[in-house]
């Protein structure tokens, strides 16, 4: 199995857990309610939602009906997270420990779904955050105790990028 999907997977994965992919989302509930925001994460089945008029919201996944992306995406914002997207996947790539534990993600049933399953490898190479968190197996690989220590590791190679530059 090529460790390109897998990698891709986990970049993105790091993305939506720490909220670098937020883009404007309008997000339905099941109670009828809309609300507008930047989805900055989900963590432990529940979703972490910026917005202009209510701040910081905490809404579990379970009182979500929809999330679908605002229509005001721009293409410069695309390619700013398409060139991010690809110096958090060099930093993968680059560091072997990180390497060791996306390799032992491959055989998690769990991470297996996601890769058989086209429509979610086709949403994670074209960033579409709205599909991907409509998926249950990507939002339990949110949850996922090595996911979360790989996302550690990035977040902390990446500062240390941004220290040194």
């Amino acid at each position: 199995m090529s460790r390109t999907p897998v990698c891709l997977t986990i970049v993105f994965v790091f993305f939506v857990n720490t909220g670098f992919c937020s883009e404007l989302s309008v997000i339905r509930l099941h109670d009828g309610n809309v609300i507008k925001g930047n989805v900055i994460s989900l963590k432990d089945g529940v979703y972490t939602i910026k917005t202009s008029s209510l701040g910081t919201m905490k809404i579990k996944d379970s009182e979500v009906d929809e999330i679908v992306k605002a229509k005001n995406k721009t293409a410069s914002a695309e390619k700013d997270l398409s060139t991010e997207l690809e110096s958090v996947q060099k930093t993968l790539m680059d560091d072997e420990g990180i390497m060791e534990l996306i390799k032992s993600l491959q055989s998690d049933p769990i991470m297996q779904r996601i890769l058989d399953n086209p429509e979610v490898l086709d949403a994670v190479n074209s960033l579409d955050l709205e599909v991907l968190l409509k998926n249950d197996d990507f939002k339990k690989l949110l949850t996922n105790p090595t996911v979360h220590e790989i996302n550690t590791k990035v977040k902390g190679k990446t500062e240390q990028d941004k220290i040194k530059k």
